[in-house]
């Protein structure tokens, strides 16, 4: 599986080499600053919403906004407040962040005579340069898929949908490296600041790496289960650490760029907020990777015992439960209202519209002819490719292979759903 690269840090020399903030005054140099901080928190955020779509929006809004310090608040308000309930601790800190945010840009807007407009030129001109970034970046980072070499036995009792390498989880890594891959890459492009510039060439080339780990399945697939949950651990504290590295240059380079002590405070103040709140999201990350993979051999002791009582239920289950029905074309008792099937095929009928599509359910009514069928051949023919003993039926009967995946359609549709996107 290739990886696309967002840009090829592992070749990647030509850094400029002009004298830092040479060419800007303090107060544009520290607006600068103030936009990556307000970028990192912003995208820290979004990555724990889900499929969130309005970035290049909000994005867009305070490029535009004429207050760009209360537009950074409000952006961050507003996503902050759409964060995943688990992660709410670290939501707030950001929170608490945008308005140190917003104090800042308001305090730079006083500390030199005719720089507003400078400082308002230099977050529109970044964010809007962000956005465009952002886009190639997220276009371009790995689609995680589980892959599906499973056995007969699995696919006999629907276990084929049991993930085995954590796939959601290595693709909730990429999503959180997006942002952070975005904003390094631009600021190794355009980063005023030297030093920032080299860590950023070198964070790419991290993040990078740790792309192209996560996308390797076959790796993921040979790891046992603890291993698996480790590595993943083991990146997510890499990437959570990134930011503080940045922040250790941005923070010295405030007073090389000679800006007012209130000014500094004020970043400082923001940077370390947002540090502090990235590194409680990392623990609640953790968290989430611990309950989602287990912890440890025991727990997939314990898990494999339930798993193997499941199977041996499953198995009596059927040997006592799935009896062939016949069409009533085939056996005339199971299209009479008399017949001994009815409540029993009315059942089936009932779970068989659970699957088909709106247009083609049948009615319900305990009779086993035509329509019900054709509706039996349908389910094998949309089906017999994901479980080979429910491949190929005419509809005359239903065998107890078909009536076990009927049966047991409902608890795993939304998991099926995914096989067929």
């Amino acid at each position: 599986m290739s990886t696309n690269r967002v840009l090829d840090f592992r070749s990647y020399h030509k850094l400029n080499e002009a004298d830092e903030a040479d060419d800007a005054s303090g107060a544009v140099n520290a607006a600068d600053q103030l936009v990556d901080l307000f970028i990192q928190a912003y995208g820290a955020l979004v990555t724990k919403i889900g499929d969130y779509k309005e970035a290049g929006k909000d994005l867009t809004e305070v490029a535009k906004a004429d207050n760009k310090g209360q537009a950074m608040l409000d952006t961050i308000t507003k996503v902050a407040g759409k964060v995943d309930p688990k992660y709410k601790e670290a939501s707030t800190q950001m929170a608490v962040a945008g308005r140190k945010l917003k104090d800042a840009y308001e305090t730079l807007l006083k500390t030199e005579e005719g720089a507003a407009d400078k400082i308002k030129d230099k977050i529109y001109q970044k964010t809007i340069d962000y956005i465009t970034q952002l886009g190639k970046t997220a276009k371009d980072a790995p689609e995680i898929k589980e892959s599906n070499n499973f056995s007969a036995e699995e696919q006999d009792h629907l276990y084929l949908f049991e993930k085995n390498t954590f796939s959601d989880e290595r693709q909730e890594i990429v999503k959180k490296i997006v942002p952070i891959f975005a904003q390094v890459t631009y600021l190794a492009n355009n980063s005023p600041l030297k030093d920032l510039k080299a860590e950023c060439v070198k964070i790419g080339k991290e993040l990078q790496g740790y792309y192209d780990i996560l996308n390797k399945e076959e790796d993921w697939e040979k790891m046992k289960r603890k291993e698996r949950k480790d590595k993943l651990a083991e990146i997510l504290g890499k990437i959570s650490e990134i930011p503080t590295r940045m922040q250790e240059i941005q923070t010295k380079a405030l007073v090389k760029i000679g800006i007012e002590s209130k000014v500094q405070s004020s970043i400082k103040s923001a940077m370390d907020i947002i540090n502090k709140a990235i590194e409680t999201l990392s623990k609640e990350e953790e968290t989430q990777i611990a309950d989602n993979a287990g912890e440890g051999e025991e727990d997939k002791k314990e898990e494999d015992k339930k798993e193997e009582d499941k199977k041996e239920e499953d198995k009596k289950e059927d040997k006592k439960s799935y009896e062939e029905v016949k069409s009533g074309n085939v056996d005339k008792e199971n299209l009479t209202k008399k017949g001994k099937n009815l409540e029993a095929i009315k059942g089936y009928q009932e779970k068989i519209n659970s699957i088909l599509p709106e247009k083609m359910k049948i009615k319900p009514d305990g009779l086993y002819g035509q329509n019900t069928e054709k509706a039996v051949a349908k389910i094998s023919d949309m089906y017999g490719a994901l479980v080979p003993e429910i491949k190929g039926l005419d509809g005359k009967s239903m065998t107890p292979d078909f009536l076990k995946f009927i049966n047991k359609y409902e608890e795993n549709k939304d998991k099926i759903k995914e096989l067929f996107k």
